[in-house]
């Protein structure tokens, strides 16, 4: 060897070790702040209308309201994106499901439940699910590996976290104030002339909404519009619409009635994933809990938003995801970072760079529900 080759081999021995240093330091920087837990709120994919228009009706082979083609890709590629975070990046969650480490809540409708399925179709998509053996060999327990999961669901009536009952907070709170009204009284002189074009009564309320869902996804399809209606008044329809949908979710007591009550259980998951986390006499080996999913509606979204005092100015888009994201310090202190479609929410009780400290994320939530105080030492 002579001495070109050796002075080459000591120089780039110096520099591999230094930027092998550098890079340790970098990734110890990273890991510095690890995420422990994380909660998901999905808004469906995209679906069809929950009603008909008699006098232009259109086939939908899906059935009404119920989960697109389209809707089921948006729910499985939201999936894989969490996949990619949650267990390529962020290593929250194994590589193959296990049983305690995760827990998925949807409500009582097909298209949520079909949404929740095609999500975790993405989160462990088929390969990752089990064998009958140990050996390479050994058979498929389900075709190409498929893995299921377990969706949890309350009945319609009953389910006070997701499906809260805001009727009458928002008859009092939102449909009698002169807003609500000023907004309605510009469509009203049309109501005759729409309820002879689509064969609908537009002078009941929740027709008008229902009007506007279904005209919005015809929109959406590059369907035909009823014959007797302007692309004017179809616009007219779906915008004003759309204002008055978020108009409701707005008002402070709605968004405290119905979202206050989902808010406090995710704070309380939040505590206890920061108790169990810190915990010096947990057992490591045991599953422990370190994601939850809830697949819903916009309306949940809404609440939520408003609910923390951060209310939204359009509808959530379908396939919406708005994640609380725990995160823990090498001094083992616990910040929330919240996110809404990949982009950080900044709350008034948050940091210049976004994150929530854990117990003033624990007291906003609390003081959702009057009277009440949440402890939250963890």
């Amino acid at each position: 060897m002579n001495s070109l080759t050796i002075f080459s081999f000591l120089v780039w021995g110096f520099w591999g070790s230094h930027l092998l240093f550098a890079q340790n330091e970098k990734n110890h920087v990273l890991q510095k702040d690890q995420l422990i837990f994380a909660i998901d709120l999905i808004r469906h994919g995209d679906r069809t209308p929950i009603a008909s228009i008699p006098k232009d009706p259109h086939y939908w082979p899906e059935g009404l309201g119920e989960l697109t083609p389209l809707g089921m890709r948006q729910e499985y590629e939201l999936g894989k994106k969490c996949r990619r975070q949650y267990v390529d990046m962020q290593k929250l969650l194994p590589g193959t499901y296990r049983a305690g480490t995760l827990s998925v809540c949807s409500t009582d409708f097909n298209r949520t439940l079909d949404s929740a399925s095609c999500f975790l179709m993405g989160l462990y998509p088929p390969g990752t699910g089990p064998k009958m053996g140990e050996s390479f060999f050994s058979a498929n327990a389900l075709p190409h590996r498929f893995q299921p999961i377990p969706i949890h669901t309350a009945p319609k009536d009953n389910d006070p976290l997701l499906l809260p009952k805001v009727k009458v907070i928002i008859d009092e709170n939102v449909f009698s104030t002169s807003e609500w009204k000023n907004e309605r009284k510009k469509l009203e002189p049309h109501f005759f002339s729409w309820s002879e074009a689509t064969g609908i009564d537009l002078w009941k309320r929740r027709k008008l909404a229902l009007l506007a869902d279904t005209l919005y996804i015809y929109r959406l399809k590059h369907l035909s519009m009823p014959k007797k209606m302007s692309l004017e008044e179809v616009n007219s329809i779906i915008n004003t619409e759309r204002k008055t949908f978020t108009l409701i979710y707005k008002n402070p007591e709605v968004g405290k009635v119905g979202g206050g009550p989902l808010l406090r259980d995710i704070a309380s998951h939040l505590k206890e994933a920061a108790r169990a986390y810190n915990a010096s006499s947990q057992n490591r080996e045991r599953p422990i809990l370190k994601y939850l999913l809830f697949s819903a509606h916009d309306t949940n979204i809404l609440e939520l938003m408003s609910a923390m005092h951060v209310p939204l100015d359009t509808p959530p888009p379908y396939a919406s995801d708005l994640s609380f994201l725990l995160y823990s310090r090498i001094d083992h202190s616990c910040y929330i970072r919240l996110l809404y479609n990949g982009k950080p929410i900044m709350l008034s009780c948050s940091h210049h760079d976004g994150s929530i400290p854990l117990q003033l994320f624990l007291s906003m939530a609390a003081s959702t529900k009057k009277n009440v105080s949440l402890d939250i030492s963890y």
